[in-house]
This record gives structure tokens, sequence and C-alpha cells, in this order.
């Protein structure tokens, strides 16, 4: 028998009301604590929170009935999708609340690291984005290149092909890292490798006693790693370049720009921007807790599916290891320095397990549909905190060093604005020497493949064809 066409417009309704909310929390739960606004490619979920909950809010007016229908509707293809639109609204409200309380306690880190940096000669923050980018580094690599402490054409092919098959970019980054450090193996005529980095002692000391704490955690389950000094070796390499001896001289232009540089004192053009993200956040958890509420009364005398009931997920999240062990005989500022990368590893297992649990708080009818969509969220909850991870951390390695000039729009009788170093050195030098940056990178706190990787972003920008 066919549907009354008033029921087929009300069961469509619905289905586009429960969709349009499933795939705005979708991106509320993979952008935790609001790190992944920073970048240019991502726009904070909550801005489509507040678009599909006021679509869902007309649909629902829309598709409204009687209390007289909704007990002759029946229980799975009316009834439901309610249920499922109601609940979703909760695990919005839910959602948004972890991201800001994240959000508050990735801050207090940060306002802890300018306590510590206020003593301190060596960038901290630089610090902890090295031993994060090292702990990748090492983990990645030991999964795309195992058990093997040399490179060769055939392990890198092997590498690559591991590298290609796992879910996680840092795997490919890694792969590329390992690369770059088997290229440099062979001798180019003509040409030698760039100083290799100096780190800090409270870096490097952190880094090997990590190191330690994997092997024995691995060494349990039977898996040998790679020996820190080989592993080591490797990552510092890789951030090597061969240079001739014309690459050696420094640009005047460039070592002129790097003597007028200075720290800036204003505001982080980010900080600034967290603003409107906060506002967006409440207008979201307002408008998705308010729709909640308003549909209460109407789903309390909803009979409710058999459902299966989720476990808290418990077990770690992140795919690297995230225990430090602390040594008394440490200097204060390593041990220091290890509490808190915990802390900051620990904010986020957390808040991935938190969210799983709020996804997974859902009606399902079967429950192999439960261990199915468990299975799938929680290894996305996985990449996706891991990313965040990487964004936080390369966040704390941001130093303002800033250099005054003239602006580029009809500069005469304007007051000079602060231009980022790397920017203004862009300007007036497209192709700087690796001497260049060298310096450069030191004086920035960056590592020297991505101070290269932002000339050659920028070259691209002006040559026929270039990105």
């Amino acid at each position: 028998m066919p549907l009354n066409e008033d029921i087929r417009l009300r069961r469509e309704a619905l289905f586009r009301a429960g969709l349009m909310l499933t795939r705005a929390m979708d991106e509320t739960a993979w952008n935790p604590g609001n790190l992944m606004v920073g970048m240019a490619i991502h726009k904070n979920p909550s801005i489509t929170v507040v678009k599909a909950v006021k679509s869902s809010e007309v649909i629902l007016n829309e598709a409204a009935v009687s209390d007289n229908i909704l007990r002759k509707m029946d229980p799975v293809n009316d009834l439901q999708p309610l249920a499922n639109i109601h609940n979703t609204l909760l695990q919005l409200g839910a959602l948004i609340t972890i991201k800001q309380e994240l959000y508050d306690a990735l801050q207090n880190i940060k306002l802890r690291l300018q306590e510590l940096q206020a003593n301190m000669t060596n960038n901290i923050g630089q610090a902890m984005a090295e031993v994060h980018d090292f702990i990748c580094f090492v983990t990645f690599v030991n999964l795309i290149h195992p058990q093997n402490c040399i490179l060769t054409s055939e392990s890198i092919k092997n590498a690559e092909i591991l590298a290609s098959k796992s879910i996680f970019s840092e795997a490919r980054q890694a792969f590329v890292e390992l690369r770059q450090a088997y290229d440099l193996q062979t001798p180019v005529p003509g040409y030698r490798l760039s100083k290799a980095r100096e780190l800090p002692a409270f870096t490097s000391c952190i880094m090997e006693q990590w190191h330690r704490g994997y092997s024995s955690h691995t060494a349990k389950t039977g898996i040998e790693i790679i020996p820190f000094h080989i592993i080591f070796g490797w990552w510092i390499n890789y951030q090597r370049k061969f240079i001739s001896s014309a690459q050696e001289k420094t640009t005047p232009i460039v070592e002129k720009l790097i003597s007028q540089a200075y720290i800036s004192k204003s505001k982080m053009p980010e900080d600034e921007a967290q603003q409107p993200w906060m506002q967006e956040d409440k207008d979201a958890f307002k408008a998705a807790t308010n729709l909640a509420m308003s549909m209460t009364i109407l789903c309390k005398n909803i009979p409710f599916p058999e459902h299966v009931k989720p476990n808290p997920l418990r077990e770690r999240q992140l795919p690297i290891y995230t225990h430090f062990e602390v040594d008394p005989q440490n200097q204060p500022i390593c041990q220091e320095l290890q509490k808190l990368l915990a802390q900051i590893y620990e904010l986020f297992e957390k808040n991935s397990c938190n969210a799983f649990t709020i996804m997974t708080k859902a009606y399902y009818t079967k429950v192999e549909n439960y261990i199915k969509c468990a299975i799938r969220d929680q290894k996305t909850f996985s990449v996706k905190h891991l990313n965040a991870a990487t964004y936080f951390f390369n966040s704390l390695r941001q130093v303002r060093v800033v250099v005054l000039m003239e602006p580029s729009e009809g500069g005469t009788g304007q007051d000079k604005v602060e231009v980022p170093l790397l920017d203004a050195v862009s300007k007036v030098c497209r192709d700087p020497t690796i001497t260049d940056e060298e310096k450069l990178a030191a004086i920035t706190c960056k590592s020297l493949p991505q101070v290269g990787m932002h000339f050659l972003i920028n070259y691209r920008k002006h040559v026929p064809g270039g990105c």
C-alpha cells in the first residue's frame, strides 16, 4: 500500500534534519579544542551547527504532528528519527562543552610555558615542539622501517609502501623525512652537508629518556625498536641540506633584515581571532540545547527502541607512547617540561575518550552496527587528535619575529608596520642561501625544512604556472 503523501514528506523532512545535524556533529567532534580552526583550510564547525539547528527547527515545525497522530506513528520509521534528532542535539551540546574545556586547559599550559620562558634563554616552546616531532618520527619510522637500522634503497621502497597504507598523515611525513636522511648518505661532488643542529641539553635529555621508556614498553610485547643513537641521527640529518660554496655566503639584504628583527610585543593574530570562535561556540551551544529542550516534551512519550549502551573508552587513543619518567636528577627545567608534555598528551587522550563516548551515545538497533561505528570512530578520533596535538605543538614554536617596513600599498606618508621576518625576506629575496635559511631558522625557532618550505611556496607564487 503506497504511503500517504503527508507521511512520506514528513519522513523525508526528518531524515534531512537528522542528516544535517549528524554532519555538524561529526565536524565538531573532529575539531578538538578549536585547534584546527587556526588552519586556513578549516572553519569553525560551530557556524555549521547554528545553520543546521536553524534549518532543522524549520523542518521540525513543518513536520509537527498532534499527540493523537504521534501515538499512531510507526516506532521505527517515525518515532526513532525524532529520538535521534533530540539525541544528536544533546551530543552537540556536550561536544561543544568539552571542546571549550580542552581549549581552556591548553591555554593554561601556554601561560605556564610563558612563566618558564621568562627565566630561559633557549626557546622552550620550540623545545616542546621538537620533542613531539621526534616522538612522531620515532613512532612511525619504527612502523614503516621495522627493526632495520640501515637505510638502503630497498628498505626505503618498503617504507614507502607501508607509509602509504597508514591512516596517519604522520606516517607519510616520517617517510618523507626518512627518505631525506637516506638521500643525504650519498655525497655529492662539490657540495657539503649543512651543519647539524645542536639542541639544548634539556631537549636531547627529554628525547633520550622518552626513547628509553618507549623501548622498555615495546620490549614487553616482544618488539625491538631502532636504538636511540641511530634514529636520533636520522632525525637530525633529515633537517640538513647539501650546500655549495656559493650557498655558504650570506645575502647582505637578508643579513640587514635579521639585524633589524625583534620579537613583537603585540598580540598574535590567532589570539585575537579566538574571540569570534568563542562566540560562535556559545551561539552553537545555545541553539542546540534550546532546540533539544523544546523537543523534550515531544520526545518524553516516545518509546525509545532497545539500543546498545556504549562503554566509555579508557584505552590509549593516541598512537604514540605518551609516558614520561621524570628523573629527579634532571635539571629542574627538564623535569618541568617532561611533566607538561605528559599533561598535554593526557589532555588530548582524555578529550578523545570523552568525545568518543559522547558520539557513541546513539540508538543502535543492532549490536553489529554499534561495533562497526565504534571501530570506525575510534580510528578517526585517533587520527584527528594526533593532528590536533601536532598543530598545538607547532603553535608553541611560533615566535613573532618582525621587522618594520613601509606598507605595501601607498607607502608614502604612512607609519611603518610590523611584518613577519620571513615574509619581509620573501619580498626582497626570493631565493636565500642555505646560510641565510640557517640563520632565519635560528631566530624564528623554526626547523630548516620549515623555513625552506616557506620560501619555496612564496617562490612558486611568483613564477609562471606557480601555485
